[in-house]
């Protein structure tokens, strides 16, 4: 009887399947993959740094060993702002009874830190672990340049996940992520260090 390589019968299986190695890792590894937002290759994200509400500097290089959700806030973007706000409260709480949110970081970078009380509608309940930053205009529109502009998109990216490892991983071009969703996707990052497959795939 004629013995098939291994290798080959593993060429064979992917292309049957019509699945990447990287898919056939997670496949038959139950890796959870990234929902509703687009993953780009990796790559280090621009370190910067800005200013808290309270005053305090904050840089993205402090975040490490977290993931980061960083979003942009505009002067006319009070109902899209309101709805980042819901998502992060809802995404936190759910994030509290896992104890994973202190391994977890939400950012929002304004130019016009008088009126984010009126963009985000109401900062009452929010988490801990989200952070307003401001700076000058040319600061914060540095920092919109190295993160707006991501892949092939011709809409700047609003919502970004960066790593722990300072990396970037994915974007979408709106805020209409369902809170579940991003935990979700915290959690695929929050987990990466304890599984080989995913990292394989980079």
């Amino acid at each position: 009887m004629t013995r098939v390589p291994t290798v080959g019968v593993a060429l064979l299986l992917l292309a049957t399947l019509g699945l990447s190695g990287c898919d056939f890792l997670i496949s038959v590894s139950g890796i959870p993959n990234i929902r509703e937002m687009r993953e780009v290759t990796l790559a280090p994200a621009a370190d910067f740094q800005l200013t808290t509400r309270a005053g305090q500097k904050l840089e993205l290089a402090d975040l490490r060993g977290k993931v980061v959700v960083l979003t942009f806030l505009d002067a006319g973007c009070s109902a899209d702002c309101r709805a980042f706000t819901g998502m992060v409260k809802e995404a936190s709480a759910q994030m509290d009874y896992y104890q994973e949110a202190g391994r977890a970081a939400f950012l929002a970078v304004t130019a016009a830190p008088d009126k984010e009380g009126a963009l985000l509608g109401g900062l009452e309940g929010m988490p801990q672990n989200f952070y307003i930053l401001t700076g000058s205009r040319e600061d914060v529109a540095q920092v919109r340049a190295h993160y707006e502009h991501i892949g092939d998109e011709t809409e700047p990216a609003r919502l970004v996940l960066i790593d722990t490892k300072g990396r970037f991983r994915a974007y979408r071009t709106g805020l209409e992520l369902k809170a579940a969703d991003l935990r979700h996707n915290i959690r695929v990052l929050l987990s990466e260090q304890n599984l080989l497959a995913r990292p394989l795939c980079h």
